[in-house]
């Protein structure tokens, strides 16, 4: 008996370990589950401060208070009544939607840009973005749910085990699932529209600048560029998801009916709110999530190999 059971550790140690831990795939979900701790820890601040306004389209911010969808006042509110660690609440139900939700990001495109093999389109290498950005997003929805809640100050939870518990109990399995829509009418658009400015923006960049001086620091500029213009094209999107996720009333939670109750609410300016720090957070993350990345992959050994190329920069899972 303990014969067999050492012989089958001693296998599983020597074959079938170094079998999984060589798999590109799984290096590549390493790669970015690291990426996902990093980045949450980093920009957590930004994405607590972005719900805290958009929560105030839950509980009816008129237009006459629109002021108080400004980032100081939101932040020096936080700093006076939880202390500075309480900009990093909901720091953990976000680690438990960003480190998976990164890693099967990343995946999905190796995997996906190896089916496709060398020689991509721009098309196909935007449907990869776009697909890898789908099954990202709804493999880690209803943490996305959860850390709403905890960010927004709305609900008192002591726990994510807890919050799941109260969620489902008072409100049924399917809210979990709230804002599905707008979450992929946000995040599929978002790694199309990225990767389409990245591209034009780096062509530009590289056709006034002799090769050599194509350095990271232009490279990582236009990253930022591509990030700023598609959070803009995709934040109402955003609003609208935060806001079916933070409501308690079905009836409230269809895409139109929010939409409508915004507008009614705050006209136009209130698809926008928390702009600033979403774009903060958007274009920062997309930037370090590819640089922690890369360097990772590299350490690893994931580029070894004359087959194996750097993967496109799409963007990050928010």
């Amino acid at each position: 008996m303990n014969v067999s059971l050492y012989l089958y550790l001693q296998t599983l140690r020597e074959t079938v370990i170094p079998t999984v831990l060589g798999s590109m795939a799984v290096r590549s979900f390493l790669a970015g589950t690291l990426t996902g701790v990093c980045s949450t820890f980093l920009f957590q601040p930004l994405d607590l401060v972005k719900t805290r306004i958009q929560s105030q389209l839950v509980a009816g911010v008129p237009q006459s208070a629109i002021t108080s969808f400004k980032v100081i006042p939101i932040v020096t509110q936080i700093l006076r009544q939880e202390n500075i660690f309480g900009l990093w609440r909901g720091t953990v139900p976000s680690l438990f939607r960003t480190v998976p939700g990164v890693g099967i990001y990343f995946t999905s495109i190796h995997i996906m840009q190896e089916m496709a093999g060398p020689g991509r389109t721009s098309t196909e290498t935007m449907l990869i973005g776009v697909a890898s950005r789908v099954m990202a997003s709804l493999s880690v929805l209803p943490f996305t749910v959860i850390k709403a809640r905890y960010e927004s100050g709305l609900f008192q939870y002591s726990s994510v085990f807890g919050a799941f518990k109260s969620t489902v109990m008072t409100e049924g399995f399917r809210s979990l699932y709230s804002g599905i829509i707008p979450t992929l009418l946000r995040d599929a658009p978002f790694s199309g529209i990225y990767l389409m400015f990245y591209e034009m923006l780096k062509s530009r960049i590289k056709s006034h600048l002799p090769e050599s001086n194509w350095t990271p620091v232009t490279h990582f500029s236009a990253g930022l560029a591509a990030g700023l213009l598609a959070s803009i094209v995709t934040h109402p999107f955003d609003v609208i998801k935060t806001q079916i996720q933070l409501t308690s009333d079905p009836r409230q939670r269809r895409l139109l009916t929010s939409a409508r109750s915004i507008w009614a609410r705050n006209g136009m300016r209130g698809y926008f709110a928390g702009l600033f720090p979403r774009i903060a957070r958007r274009t920062l993350m997309t930037a370090t999530s590819w640089t922690v990345y890369e360097q990772v992959i590299r350490s690893i050994g994931l580029l070894d190999g004359p087959k194996r190329k750097v993967p496109v920069r799409l963007t990050s899972v928010s």
